[in-house]
């Protein structure tokens, strides 16, 4: 679990700097469904390069070795399936990082990631143990499940306040200075994102098939569109932890049909497929109920069955 700070861009003296205050960069995040960091022109082209190459490069830059561990942890460490949580003066909310890393030159917040948001919290200043654990003076930082020195657990803290329970905690490796350095190419869910990325593009050419970007101000967050001459295929990625994940596949069929629904007045036919990391456990019932609502359910080896012309 990390804890992070919308904060405000440092980098007047780039390019693409763009003044946002923290309210208005938290709003950005919630509504489009992404979190960012930026270290201004010093952070440019670093991601998959190791800790020590991003060190180098910010210390050239004048930064400290401290921002560029805390780079270093947004690009390598944070993976798919992590929670994620920060707060604003009135509220406090949490997420679940996604499956794409954006680097976008035109922001002053260079490094995005995606996130779906579960769920905000009126934020109690009264309440000591949480504002502890979501206090973050730093723009980035890991929510570690263990006692601090006084016996209070400042991860369980936050799983508690938010109500939830196990439903998105998995087993995770430790944080901090033994963490192996993970690189997105890595990640299994980059793998089932990235690999059903590449047959698409494949089958249906390279100019059909587009990945989220904030920046395209797209209808919906899907994870990959397909934009064809009378059609739009929406598709979901999900990874599922075992074949039973049931709160995944009712969360990953959920979402997919939001997205078919906000895309319903482009005019054209839409179509959703909620692709899978695995074959589910009960994958016939899942499927009845997926083509119940115009969903295709798939998974790797299925491709063209999940996406037929």
């Amino acid at each position: 679990m990390w804890k992070i700070n919308p904060g405000h861009s440092d980098d007047k003296e780039s390019h693409f700097y763009i003044e946002m205050t923290r309210d208005q960069r938290a709003a950005a995040w919630l509504d489009r469904g992404y979190i960012s960091v930026g270290y201004g022109k010093a952070s440019e082209d670093l991601h998959g390069r190791s800790r020590e190459a991003i060190i180098e490069v910010m210390a050239a830059d004048g930064r400290s070795a401290n921002q560029a561990g805390q780079l270093n942890s947004f690009l390598h460490v944070m993976k798919p399936g992590d929670l994620v949580v920060f707060r604003t003066q009135s509220t406090t909310h949490i997420g679940l990082v996604g499956s794409y890393y954006r680097s976008e030159a035109t922001a002053d917040h260079r490094h995005h990631r995606h996130v779906t948001w579960l769920m905000s919290l009126d934020r109690d200043k009264r309440d000591q143990d949480m504002e502890r654990a979501t206090n973050l003076r730093q723009t980035i930082g890991p929510i570690i499940d263990k006692a601090q020195g006084d016996g209070v657990n400042l991860y369980a803290i936050v799983v508690n306040r938010f109500g939830l329970d196990g439903r998105y905690i998995g087993p995770r490796p430790p944080l901090g200075r033994k963490a192996k350095l993970l690189r997105d190419d890595h990640l299994p869910a980059v793998d089932i994102h990235n690999g059903l990325l590449a047959w698409l593009r494949q089958e249906f050419g390279p100019e059909a098939v587009q990945t989220y970007d904030p920046g395209l101000d797209w209808k919906a967050p899907v994870d990959l569109l397909l934009d064809q001459a009378e059609r739009i295929t929406v598709v979901e990625v999900e990874f599922l932890q075992d074949g039973s994940d049931l709160d995944q596949l009712r969360y990953g069929l959920a979402k997919t049909l939001d997205h078919m629904d906000r895309y319903r007045p482009d005019g054209r036919d839409v179509h959703g497929v909620l692709w899978l990391s695995s074959e589910p456990k009960d994958s016939e019932r899942w499927q009845r109920l997926c083509n119940r609502y115009a969903v295709r359910l798939g998974w790797p080896g299925v491709e063209r069955q999940a996406f037929e012309r």
